[in-house]
């Protein structure tokens, strides 16, 4: 009997010291209040001992001496009586009733608010369901436009084609051999250049006595300053040599080559290109130690099979 008291006769579960519950004098056994599940109306009667309560065995064998005594922390109930029957008064059931319909009414207000704020939610759904619609088709149509633009700019720009000057001919491998080979023109800078049949302006003799200011004053209209005549043998002399110019024999390498490089290096990749044999790779300092520099002589410069036209 002691492991039944405390397990709840409705529930079979253990009772604990913060939970309120019922105990039958009669058997001894406990209950738990919240399953009785009673009206607060009801509680209030069975605490005024207008309601007579017992447990299902105690019914059974109809013991009067049986009573339900609270614990602690529970109200007092009264003990029951079985040979009287219970009956409820008129006035206990409209009181019952009437917080029935007052439960019943705050329930129907509730769900009439919670039906508006419904429909509000659905109205405000429906606008920003059509302003989104109305976006789009804007958009879109934006969209649409600024692509008729790009595609009438794309065929503007296609009818237009740029105006290149036309390419020169490329030189032929006999001809560079030919202007390596031929001489180029000399001058003879004893012949009076004055006396050229190329020259471009007249040549005329000026006495040594001219007056400049003379000349001048016989015209006044005209303000820009006289330009002296050119007199024969003024630019003779036979000081100025001409030598025709020849292609260059050295080749500096500064393109930032790597300070490792060394000059076999550099004769391994001119030989790749260049059949010379004669040719010569020097070192030189540089100004920067990130790079290094070499100098390369190539003595057949002017011999077209050993350089070929592409790298003169």
């Amino acid at each position: 009997m002691a492991a039944d008291k405390n397990i709840c006769v409705a529930c079979s579960r253990k009772l604990t010291s913060k939970q309120k519950s019922l105990r039958f004098t009669s058997c001894g056994k406990r209950a738990h209040s919240k399953c009785i599940a009673w009206p607060d109306e009801e509680l209030q009667l069975l605490r005024s001992g207008q309601i007579e309560l017992s447990c299902c065995a105690c019914n059974e064998q109809r013991k009067p001496s049986d009573n339900i005594v609270p614990t602690e922390g529970a109200p007092s109930v009264a003990s029951p009586r079985d040979e009287e029957p219970f009956t409820p008064q008129p006035g206990d059931l409209d009181g019952h009733f009437g917080g029935l319909r007052e439960l019943l009414l705050n329930a129907f207000q509730g769900i009439s608010l919670l039906t508006d704020e419904v429909n509000t939610l659905r109205q405000e759904s429906a606008r920003l369901q059509r302003e989104a619609a109305k976006n789009s088709s804007l958009q879109a149509a934006a969209i649409s436009s600024l692509q008729d633009e790009v595609r009438a700019l794309l065929s503007h720009l296609g009818r237009r084609k740029p105006q290149y000057p036309p390419l020169a001919p490329a030189m032929g491998d006999k001809a560079t051999e030919a202007a390596l080979t031929r001489a180029p023109p000399s001058v003879d800078t004893r012949k009076n250049l004055c006396a050229s049949e190329n020259a471009s302006s007249p040549v005329s003799l000026l006495p040594a006595t001219t007056n400049w200011a003379s000349s001048a004053k016989e015209r006044p209209g005209d303000t820009r300053r006289p330009v002296r005549e050119v007199a024969v043998g003024a630019n003779t002399s036979s000081a100025i040599t001409s030598v025709p110019r020849r292609p260059a024999r050295k080749a500096l390498f500064v393109s930032r080559l790597h300070p490792d490089t060394s000059v076999p290096d550099v004769l391994g990749l001119v030989n790749s290109v260049v059949t010379d044999e004669s040719a010569g790779c020097t070192r030189r300092k540089s100004k920067y130690p990130s790079y290094a520099s070499f100098v390369c002589v190539f003595p057949n410069l002017r011999i077209a099979r050993t350089y070929p036209g592409r790298l003169l």
